[in-house]
């Protein structure tokens, strides 16, 4: 068997299907392996491992859909693609079920897309081998193989059992608390607890009793004790996202927590001992911040004793295949989509795409697809917006003088700073919260979903910046 040719085990009980498939096959230049029945093929799959099995549905002794049930215990990365001229709709969604890549009827009569699916078939069995791969690096969470993942995970490696401070900085989007997460899961104290805050989510005057707790009647509604953020993390990993949002007047109390190991409850009068791992994240600036006097050059510093920068979505496209792959998967469980594939155009588009917003852009793109998508397979008519196109600007685009503005924009520019500043956040909050509910058909739990929020919130501000759905949208 050819080490450089993709292999396409056919398994079908008519000698004369299994002579034509081959010969069809082999023109395209795939090394083929025929067996004219189930059990044969399941021992052929076990001695040849294919990328491809087509299997047959109805064969005497064993069904296609035992074959289809058994080919992952004897060949665990091959892909089964059903051919058969007796199939029903239930038979269709059975060996969907069963994990087969795509179902077709015999005759074929669109042999483009029959190929199109082989060749899917071909790079999903890639992927999960790839994927398995990654997996026994100790990084689930982190998809992808590219050089800058490759690099990111080789510095998690050799910075987790460290128990010092790290902070963690990349884009929004880029994936951060993956990256805490993995940290926490190579530390030495991974069978401790996680918890993950938001600083910037945190009200400026509860920031303190949130982080550090409370004893009873330490302020008014402070009706019981509460542990904090550090007493909860205590023994394992405390992650800070949003570092660079903590309110400035907070920024001493948590430095001498770092400084000194020990905290202090509102109220309290007996320190604690600090015992979690200290980890933070900023989308932003530090050192701009630190020169507007807006964060303090000690909590830098102490924060950032390692750090880790997280690489944008656009310096490592090589891994956009492995992520929508999981995405889909993921997508696919949550929706109850019986989605298997998609289409070629889509996979270009999606690798060429810009990703402004780095990997939840993509995830949130996929997430709309997959609620529009009425097929087995994402095509490109499921997503706005996206074409072939290469990533970056096009030879013909302006420069930023001369970038259209919107009129909101323009109209800003005739006020003061402060009040061009709160028009301008005011317009594209409206704009942002409308696009968000059109892609979603006016449905607040999914739009709150797909921007990142909880669902009272997204709610709360919607009814803030006066949005109301459209007469002609029902419910």
């Amino acid at each position: 068997m050819s080490e450089d040719k993709p292999t396409v085990l056919i398994i079908d009980d008519e000698a004369l299907v299994l002579r034509a498939s081959a010969r069809v096959l082999k023109r395209q230049g795939y090394e083929v392996l025929t067996a004219d029945g189930g059990q044969i093929g399941l021992e052929v799959a076990s001695t040849h491992q294919p990328h491809v099995a087509l299997v047959d549905l109805q064969m005497p002794g064993m069904h296609g859909t035992e074959v289809v049930a058994r080919m992952r215990e004897v060949s665990p990365y091959t892909e089964c693609v059903v051919v058969t001229g007796h199939g029903t709709v239930n038979d269709a969604e059975k060996v969907l079920k069963l994990g087969a890549s795509d179902y077709f009827e015999k005759p074929i009569s669109d042999w483009a897309r029959f190929h199109q699916v082989i060749r899917q078939a071909i790079r999903i069995r890639g992927l999960k081998r790839e994927n398995a791969v990654l997996r026994t690096d100790g990084f689930d969470n982190l998809i992808g193989n590219s050089s800058p993942m490759r690099k990111l995970k080789e510095t998690i490696r050799n910075f987790a059992p460290h128990d010092v401070p790290m902070l963690i900085t990349g884009e929004s989007g880029t994936g951060k608390e993956r990256v805490a997460r993995a940290i926490h899961d190579a530390s030495g104290v991974a069978d401790g607890p996680f918890v993950a805050v938001n600083c910037g989510a945190i009200p400026d005057n509860l920031v303190e009793s949130q982080l550090f707790g409370a004893v009873r009647g330490a302020f008014t509604g402070a009706n019981r004790e509460t542990t904090g953020f550090f007493g909860a993390a205590a023994g394992g990993t405390l992650f800070l996202d949003e570092i660079g949002e903590l309110p400035l007047s907070s920024q001493p109390k948590l430095l001498r927590v770092l400084q000194e190991r020990e905290f202090t409850q509102i109220g309290g009068t007996r320190p604690r001992r600090m015992t979690a791992r200290i980890l933070a994240a900023t989308h932003q600036d530090l050192p701009k911040r630190i020169r507007n006097g807006e964060f303090r050059e000690d909590l830098y510093h102490r924060l950032r004793v390692l750090y880790v920068d997280v690489p944008p979505l656009r310096e490592r496209r090589d891994d956009i295949p492995h992520l929508t792959y999981f995405f889909v998967q993921k997508l696919a469980a949550k929706l109850k989509k019986k989605v298997v594939g998609i289409d070629d155009d889509v996979r270009v588009a999606l690798t060429n795409a810009p990703w402004q917003n780095n990997v939840r852009d993509l995830e949130n793109t996929l997430y709309r697809a997959m609620i529009l998508c009425d097929s087995d397979r994402l095509q490109l008519k499921h997503f706005s917006g996206l074409d072939e196109s290469p990533a970056g600007p096009s030879p013909t685009s302006t420069g930023p003088e001369e970038a259209a503005t919107p009129d909101w924009f323009a109209a800003a520019m005739d006020m003061d700073w402060a009040g061009a500043k709160a028009e301008v956040e005011l317009q594209f909050g409206r704009a942002y919260c409308i696009a968000r509910l059109k892609q979603t058909g006016w449905n607040i739990t999914r739009a709150a979903e797909m921007s990142g929020m909880q669902r009272p919130n997204f709610k709360r501000l919607v009814k803030r910046l006066n949005i109301e759905k459209p007469d002609d949208i029902k419910g």
